[in-house]
């Protein structure tokens, strides 16, 4: 009886755990979303949205731009911005990545 208890308290733990992790993914990917939503972000194409929303999902960091950026922080470059709108035969004849 005793066995089966601690078997029900070990599968109750890792269902809480299972279900919690994918609560705060949920989340963290909402978050991201809300703050690409606001004003310093707007004018943003998606391409560099979603490459903001890349480097958030790998690093947890938020990338600032030149509308929000702050002195000696570094910030998302506008010439970079314009990069990743263009395809990927003009972006072949880029010689320095901004």
């Amino acid at each position: 009886m005793k066995k089966k208890k601690y078997i029900l308290i070990i599968f109750i733990l890792i269902t809480v755990f299972i279900t919690g992790g994918i609560f705060l993914n949920s989340n963290k990917n909402e978050s991201i979303k809300t703050i690409l939503t606001k004003k310093e972000y707007s004018y943003l194409p998606e391409e560099a949205k979603d490459y903001i929303e890349m480097v958030y999902e790998e690093t947890g960091e938020v990338i600032k731009t030149e509308k929000n950026k702050k002195d000696n922080e570094p910030y998302l470059n506008p010439q970079y911005v314009n990069y990743l709108t263009l395809s990927e035969e003009e972006k072949s004849e880029v010689e320095i990545i901004p």
